[in-house]
């Protein structure tokens, strides 16, 4: 379970970090 939880959580940032990069680009 505490695996799920941080590859969910890696792949929300990994996201967040490709939208960030979108929108200041």
């Amino acid at each position: 379970m505490q695996d799920e939880v941080e590859s969910k959580t890696l792949t929300l940032i990994v996201s967040g970090t490709k939208f960030t990069g979108r929108l200041f680009k």
